[in-house]
């Protein structure tokens, strides 16, 4: 999902990188912190317009392609901000579209050549045998003569030739889904289908200044659709005519309230709501028609909107609907406040936080089946699919998963310029981080001493959702950071520790977003794990 809140550049101020050993103020991130600084409006209206252009026509084609893909982007918008209707009140909005079109080039994919569609097989010999009863049976049906398991199928067809009667109902159905050669007599290639991407985001921010301080309040959208012809990414075709669409909406809504005690103390306080939304790798291209119209009997679709062309993999490509698409909703809520005083020599601030996260995830685990063929049963791939003799199905179906996390921390810090060329920061933060649950209590964990009854077999001390000792999570996570750093003249000195105890749950969230949002409308946090 990656980073779901990416203001316009346009609409930056300012942005600062902390690494390494920051302020007691930052943590829940060993990696670092960017924290981006919006613009808001002034006085005075400004703006400002932009429209970047790529196009096919400026673009040179691929040295190994035989087409050259095609490449049109245009990514346009602007900004306006002001005072419209009272200098204390400033408005800054922003908007920016992209859009894509990419071609992409499959390069080249080893696919049967024209004698092997038909069945011939004299220039590439069968290798392999009859592999058992069933599939001897039903060749000897085919054929009309007996097949043995174990005979050599250089035997059962001695001239290399499979006749279209001992194909297989799927595929004599699907063959003509098969991409034939294009660049050459085994090899296709194609650069003629497209990726397309529509995107639009925007935002609004308002400031309004009172006699203590300042109210702020901003939102933030962006909404996104992409088609993907080649998801091989979900388990999709890596040719032609099996697209799937990507589609997604992230959402911030955050206010803060700053107010001034005097020239010596401030307050901060921050509340923010956001929500990233997506759906992956739907099916579109290939839905439609039934298992059963493509000859396949005894499979039951599991999920009938998007039952279609079978999806099957042969070693060099996938053709058919895509397997593992993906619906989920992630919300986070977040509260802070943070507390500023100046005491003497001594800069104090204390503060504290809470972070809600909740992960709804609807997966699709090949929920309509999928078969693999790699040539176990004759030596050649090809040759098994059409003989209907997979080394491989497989067909899954998943739970919807509610994956909930609370993060509170707390912490104090204090900046001392014990001297006119020495300043001593210094501070302590603390981190509750409590393991992540399952709204219904559907994830496995671990208990010391107990056996699962759901799964006996199960290592012990491993419990299952059904088992009757079964706690929602292990126990919170705490961690302690006392952090202090000494800046002599232009030389800093830094030095952090921290103490915590954590049992990590065994199962963490299926899938989730690598991406933390600040509550700040003035500063945007995308913390790097």
């Amino acid at each position: 999902m990656g980073t779901s809140i990416v203001p316009n550049l346009d609409a930056i101020d300012s942005f600062r990188v902390l690494t390494s050993n920051f302020d007691a103020e930052y943590g829940n991130s060993s990696g670092g912190q960017i924290l981006v600084v919006t613009k808001s409006g002034a006085t005075r209206m400004h703006g400002s317009a932009f429209e970047f252009l790529r196009n096919t026509a400026l673009d040179a084609r691929n040295y190994f392609s035989q087409d050259r893909a095609a490449y049109r982007q245009n990514q346009f918008g602007g900004t306006l901000g002001g005072a419209p209707f009272h200098k204390s009140v400033m408005l800054f909005g922003d908007y920016q579209a992209t859009r894509l079109t990419e071609g992409i080039d499959t390069g080249d994919i080893s696919v049967p050549s024209a004698a092997e569609r038909g069945g011939d097989f004299s220039q590439t010999p069968l290798t392999g045998s009859v592999s058992g009863p069933h599939l001897a049976s039903l060749l000897s049906t085919r054929l009309a003569r007996t097949v043995t398991a174990g005979e050599p199928y250089a035997t059962v067809f001695p001239d290399g030739k499979i006749p279209q009667s001992a194909w297989s109902a799927p595929a004599q159905a699907l063959l003509s889904y098969v991409p034939q050669p294009n660049a050459g007599t085994t090899l296709f290639a194609t650069a003629s289908t497209a990726e397309t991407l529509s995107d639009n985001k925007g935002a609004l921010r308002a400031d309004w200044t009172h006699g203590k301080g300042m109210l702020t309040a901003y939102y933030f959208a962006d909404k996104y659709s992409l088609d993907n012809p080649y998801p091989t990414g979900t388990g999709g075709a890596s040719v032609p005519g099996f697209d799937a669409t990507s589609s997604g909406l992230a959402q911030l809504v955050s206010l803060a309230h700053t107010v001034t005690f005097g020239s010596t103390a401030l307050n901060e306080f921050h509340l923010s709501f956001m929500r990233n939304a997506n759906a992956v790798g739907q099916p579109k291209g290939g839905v439609g028609p039934s298992l059963a119209s493509q000859g396949f009997t005894g499979i039951v679709p599991l999920k009938p909107p998007t039952e279609g062309i079978e999806n099957i993999a042969f070693n060099d490509f996938t053709m058919g609907v895509d397997t593992t698409a993906l619906v989920q909703t992630e919300n986070i809520f977040q509260v802070s406040d943070a507390f500023s005083r100046i005491l003497g020599k001594h800069g104090l601030k204390v503060g504290g936080e809470v972070h809600s996260t909740q992960i709804n995830t609807h997966p699709d685990v090949v929920f309509n089946g999928s078969f693999a063929f790699n040539g176990s049963e004759t030596g050649l791939d090809f040759a098994d699919f059409l003989l209907g003799a997979p080394s491989s199905y497989t067909q899954g179906q998943a739970r919807d998963f509610y994956n909930r996390n609370l993060y509170v921390t707390a912490f104090v810090q204090d900046s001392w310029k014990a001297t006119n060329q020495l300043t001593l920061n210094y501070g302590v933060r603390w981190d509750r981080i409590r393991p992540w649950d399952e709204k219904f209590n559907q994830l496995q964990t671990l208990v010391k001493g107990e056996q699962s009854e759901v799964f006996p077999n199960a290592p012990q001390g491993l419990v299952f959702p059904g088992d009757p000792v079964f706690p929602p999570h292990l126990r919170p996570d705490a961690m302690t950071s006392p952090r202090a750093s000494a800046s002599p003249g232009a030389l800093p000195l830094r030095g952090a520790a921290s103490r915590r105890r954590s049992l990590a749950r065994l199962a963490p969230p299926a899938f989730t977003s690598a991406t933390a949002c600040s509550i700040r409308p003035t500063k945007v946090c995308q913390r790097a794990s």
